[in-house]
């Protein structure tokens, strides 16, 4: 999809994904407290040893997850806020882009690595206390 046609109001607003404070999918117009906006590939900064592949997924009493330096999340985050800077439409106070990275999409059966990029209140704001909003961000 180009920038132009993300931009544009008649996108199917099903490409768009909204979550709700438990974390379910819902449509962007009704409350939600995060946005899921773009899938990064980071498939060749793994097939250049930038990143590491599937050796990377690590679990423990919580769960499965992937596991980088902090710098490369820095680095991630900043290529999220950068698009999201570039696509938000007077977001709500409040709101920030991660680079979030699902144990599943980390080597999928296709063998791409990505990273999903999502908008949200700091990962530090505690769940009662996120932003919520009743459209989407490019909106």
């Amino acid at each position: 999809m180009r920038y132009a046609d993300f931009q544009s109001p008649d996108l199917d607003p099903t490409l768009r994904v909204c979550l709700d404070d438990d974390l379910v999918t819902v449509a962007c117009n009704t409350p939600h407290t995060r946005e899921q906006l773009l899938v990064l590939t980071a498939t060749p900064a793994v097939t250049s040893g930038q990143l590491p592949g599937r050796r990377a997924i690590e679990e423990d009493s919580g769960g499965t997850y992937v596991e980088l330096r902090d710098e490369a999340f820095q680095l991630l985050d900043a290529e999220c806020g950068a698009y999201f800077s570039l696509v938000a439409n007077e977001p709500e106070a409040g709101l920030t882009a991660v680079a979030e990275i699902y144990p599943e999409l980390w080597g999928d059966t296709e063998g791409e690595f990505s990273v999903v990029c999502t908008v949200s209140s700091p990962l530090e704001v505690g769940r009662g206390d996120m932003v919520k909003t009743d459209r989407s961000v490019v909106d």
